[in-house]
């Protein structure tokens, strides 16, 4: 799992510049996405669908908002 994580750490900090940082809130946000499907998983066929996404928009928001 650890070298699971290191690649994904590798390969944004390779896509992000340099002077900027890399922080782990877009391991958050897939996180957040998967824990969604995993919630959503014995529920009706609208929650299912909906939840996921729903949580995707919401910790983009709380994990990747922009401070200037």
């Amino acid at each position: 799992m650890i070298g699971v994580e290191e690649a994904v750490e590798k390969r944004v900090k390779s896509l992000v510049a340099a002077d900027e940082p890399v922080t782990p809130g877009i391991l958050y946000v897939g996180v957040a996405t998967v824990t969604g499907s995993i919630f959503a998983r014995n529920c009706g066929l609208f929650t299912r669908a909906l939840l996921p996404p729903t949580l995707l928009v919401l910790s983009l928001n709380h994990f990747l908002r922009y401070e200037a």
